[in-house]
């Protein structure tokens, strides 16, 4: 790792291997003031010196990668129940629903069989024939009326037309 001072992003610039030209800030949005200072090159390895007096605290790093979600827990024993509240007021009632359709007419029945005729009754007894009256006189024969007046002659109509010899 090589702390770019130049750069002010407020994280440590990783000098990447593959391309050793420049270092970038990983997973920080930088916005350098100046172009970024190249990588320097890969430092031989010599023997290990003093160590060295502690040099000022560094620019907070980037929050890392979130973790794995680990497993979940055995679950807990069953508490006891709790009370039983009291009961609600009972609501309001509903308004009454659309009265349904009336069904079909069923069929008509069978007529049923006709009963027996009666008896008929007895015939009455006939009632007693009644006195012939007496026979009437005959009247008198009324005089012959007067002849009345001849009705005068009607117009003779139009004579017809001769046909055709």
């Amino acid at each position: 790792m090589f702390f770019n001072l130049f750069n002010r992003c407020g994280c440590d610039c990783d000098c990447r291997e593959d391309d050793g030209e420049r270092c970038e800030c990983e997973a920080c949005e930088c916005r350098p003031e100046r172009p970024p200072m190249p990588c320097p090159p890969p430092c031989k390895v010599g023997p290990t010196g003093p160590t060295g007096a502690p040099g000022p605290i560094g620019p907070r790093g980037c929050p890392g990668e979130r973790g794995a979600t680990g497993a979940t827990g055995p679950i807990g024993p069953r508490g006891f129940p709790g009370a039983m509240g009291a009961q609600g007021a009972t609501g309001a009632t509903g308004p009454q629903g659309v009265q349904g359709l009336q069904g079909m007419q069923g069929e008509r029945g069978a007529t049923g069989a006709t009963g027996p005729q009666g008896i008929q009754g007895i015939q009455g007894v006939t009632g007693a024939t009644g006195a012939v009256g007496a026979v009437g006189a005959t009247g008198a024969t009324g005089a012959t009326g007067a002849t009345g007046a001849t009705g005068p002659q009607g117009i003779q109509g139009i004579q017809g037309v001769t046909g055709a010899t």
